[in-house]
């Protein structure tokens, strides 16, 4: 499943990437999500992180499968430990599947949102050691910056702020939406382009 995630981030780079927990399904208009047009750019990634555990959510979500394989946004749905009526619905619905044991010792670790929340809270140093952590373990820069600019454009819209204010995560916004340009037009790999930029915050 990461690697179907970072191919899909390296083809369409500045997809705006969400992540849904089961913390945020219950207020999340799934509606919206389905919509052609994004408020920045046209395609969506959408990942839903583990959020069918509860019979709520289920009968939120579930419905919506069908639509959600035939629209032009990318919806993926990591489950843990599906119910067989759940597992037997995402099979259906689904145009690629990857059913594993949650046991299995080779399962493929999903990259954690440490960089994201570490930008969030403004600590550049956090930032920079989860920035650090995810290249030794092999995460791609595109996915770790899709990560951040999700991040930074659900402060603003949620005016979520924490430790920026709003003209900060607008001027944030802007600044990860030309990290990937000004990188390629410096000759310099996108990698070390958020390192670095994450000293800087």
């Amino acid at each position: 499943m990461r690697k179907t995630f970072e191919a899909l981030v390296e083809r369409a780079p500045f997809a705006h990437t969400i992540r849904i927990t089961n913390e945020d399904i219950e207020q999340v208009d799934l509606g919206a999500l389905l919509d052609t047009q994004g408020l920045f750019y046209a395609k969506r990634i959408v990942v839903f992180d583990n959020t069918l555990t509860e019979k709520s959510a289920q009968k939120k979500m579930i419905p919506h499968l069908k639509t959600m394989a035939k629209s032009e946004h990318v919806f993926l749905v990591l489950e843990e430990d599906p119910s067989a009526d759940v597992r037997k619905q995402l099979i259906a619905h689904a145009t690629k599947s990857d059913m594993r044991d949650t046991h299995d010792n080779e399962k493929e670790s999903f990259a954690d949102w440490n960089a994201a929340n570490a930008l969030e809270a403004r600590n550049g140093k956090k930032l920079w050691l989860a920035l650090t952590k995810a290249a030794l373990q092999g995460t791609a820069p595109e996915m770790m910056h899709g990560q951040l600019f999700w991040k930074a454009k659900q402060m603003l819209l949620e005016k979520r702020f924490r430790s920026w204010d709003a003209s900060a995560a607008k001027k944030l916004v802007g600044q990860l939406a030309e990290l990937p340009h000004e990188a390629r037009r410096k000759g310099i790999e996108l990698e070390y382009a958020l390192e670095k930029f994450s000293l800087e915050i």
